[in-house]
Formats: structure tokens, sequence, C-alpha cells
């Protein structure tokens, strides 16, 4: 089974590049444009790892993130030990 990435930057090339690096080496990779699009994946999809842009439009890549977290794992509030997968954030 592949590793799975969840990419999430609104710079079409960053998104690019990371994706065809990552996906060049094997891994499985979803992408968002932004916290809507972000927001709008599949429950149940939980990635192993997710790179996130934290100079996001309309929505922090950090606030994303904890909107993430309780989404996934069904929290009606996000703290540390929660964290059970890698996060990179990327400013650009």
């Amino acid at each position: 089974m592949s590793v799975h990435i969840f990419i999430v930057d609104n710079n079409p090339i960053n998104l690019k590049l990371a994706s065809d690096v990552l996906e060049a080496a094997d891994f499985t990779i979803d992408q968002a444009t932004d916290a809507e699009q972000a927001q709008a994946t599949p429950a149940g999809i939980v990635p192993d790892l997710i790179l996130m842009d934290i100079a996001l439009p309309a929505m922090d890549g950090l606030s994303l993130t904890r909107k993430l977290l309780l989404v996934t794992h069904n929290l009606k509030e996000c703290t540390a030990q929660f964290l059970d997968f890698g996060l990179i954030f990327v400013r650009h």
C-alpha cells in the first residue's frame, strides 16, 4: 500500500512540482488549491502526510488543518495528541 500525501497549495506551480516529484516516487497524491476544496475531500480519506501552505486565501493553513483534523477524527476540539500523521507547512 502506497503512502498517501495530501497537498494543499494555492500556487499552481508549487502544487504541480510537489505532485510530480512525489508521484514519481510512487506516493499516492490528493491535492487541493484552497480551503474550500480541501474541506470537500471525501470523509474517510486520512492521509499519512499533509503538505500545507500556511498562507492560503480565506483561511490560513493552521486553521484549515485543525478543521480537517476535527472532521477526519470526528472531534469537538483539536489537541496535539490527535496529530497522528505527518504535517509540513509551506510558506512562500
